[in-house]
């Protein structure tokens, strides 16, 4: 767990060194296949990939001003991910992040994972909240938006997320 913490710190930091970006744009974080990150046939492990993920939404969020540890904390509720080519070990790679939409209560992002050489490996939608930790509350999208500068007409979801929204209501109803 210290490691993990750690890299949530160092990215969370060097964010801060990066140039700001306005909350739409598409943000690139590059990274390369450690050993540990493989699985048992030395590809990069598809929990992996959704760790590059969530350290590129880390900096996201910190090149965004989008406070996070002390104010907020971010849950994530679920992802759908397509792993299409295999990473392995000392790989370069990419994973590019783009707020996608937002409901009241949830936040779409779309992550792309890519080779150094530009090919498409992984692709992935995350929902997730924000929570309040001092006042124990889920944080309204609205207010996030607020934060961000953005309007809730900014965040309106496409008609491809909102069946995806739909679909993901359906399962969650049929469990």
């Amino acid at each position: 767990m210290f490691g993990y913490v750690a890299r949530v710190g160092k990215v969370l930091a060097k964010s801060k060194l990066k140039e700001k970006i306005k909350p739409l744009d598409t943000t690139t974080c590059e990274y390369r296949v450690r050993f540990r990150d493989l699985d048992i046939n030395f590809h990069m492990n598809n929990s992996r990939y959704v760790e590059a993920m969530e350290m590129s939404r880390i900096d996201y969020a910190g090149r965004t001003g989008l406070p996070l540890g002390f104010k907020y904390q971010p849950l994530l509720g679920s992802v759908h991910a397509r792993y299409l080519y295999s990473l392995t070990f000392g790989n370069k790679y990419s994973v590019t992040t783009k707020l996608a939409g937002a409901t009241d209560k949830w936040i779409y992002m779309n992550h792309e994972v890519h080779s150094d050489e530009g090919r498409l490996c992984a692709f992935a939608r995350v929902k997730f909240l924000m929570r309040d930790i001092k006042q124990n509350r889920n944080v309204p999208t609205s207010e996030i938006a607020e934060v961000l500068g953005l309007s809730m007409d900014e965040l309106a979801m496409q008609n491809n997320l909102q069946e995806w929204v739909n679909t993901e209501e359906r399962w969650r109803i049929n469990t």
